[in-house]
């Protein structure tokens, strides 16, 4: 019996170890979607999403999409660490692909779900877009709807000046703040 208790022991920290080491490396396993080059990960963008999800607990999911240097796609750079399995590194569907080439917002609402998604273009300083950013509302009446894409509004608003640029934005967390 002690054999086994030590077992479980070790097999608990082997596991803690690949959950805290794989999200740090950004590779594939819990990433499936890993980009082929390496990337940083946490980054600075998903600073910003936790650091939002803090401020703005009623918002249900904050993602940031954006194209990595060196590659022709949109990815999830950044998103809930709940939807990290799924969405992480992720291909980014058109939407979110053509919120950064048309440089417009984009609302969805889908009142079967009783969701709100709301694609906007992430503009730094020199007025270029650099990403997509997205929150996700849920409401009780499609009424709401102005409300969410205020508040939608004021979270972009709040991210914006702390970026200065994609390489910050993927970049790593401490970094991007000259810490």
């Amino acid at each position: 019996m002690h054999t086994v208790r030590v077992s479980i022991v070790a097999g608990l920290a082997i596991s803690c170890c690949v959950l805290i080491v794989r999200p740090l490396c950004g590779q594939a396993g819990v990433f499936d979607n890993a980009p082929a080059a390496p990337q940083t990960f946490p980054n600075y963008a998903q600073k910003l999403v936790n650091q939002e999800l803090e401020t703005h607990p009623d918002v249900l999911v904050i993602a940031f999409h954006a194209t990595i240097p060196g590659e022709s796609i949109n990815r999830v750079i950044a998103i809930n660490k709940a939807q990290w399995n799924k969405f992480q590194w992720r291909p980014s569907d058109d939407i979110d692909t053509d919120t950064v080439i048309s440089q417009k917002t984009i609302v969805q609402v889908i009142p079967k779900t009783h969701r709100m998604e709301v694609h906007m273009p992430l503009r730094i300083h020199d007025g270029s877009t650099i990403a997509t950013l997205v929150c996700v509302w849920s409401f009780k009446d499609e009424e709401e709807a102005p409300e969410l894409m205020r508040k939608s509004q004021s979270i972009r608003d709040e991210i914006a000046p702390q970026v200065t640029s994609l390489a910050q934005l993927i970049g790593k967390p401490d970094a991007a703040n000259g810490k």
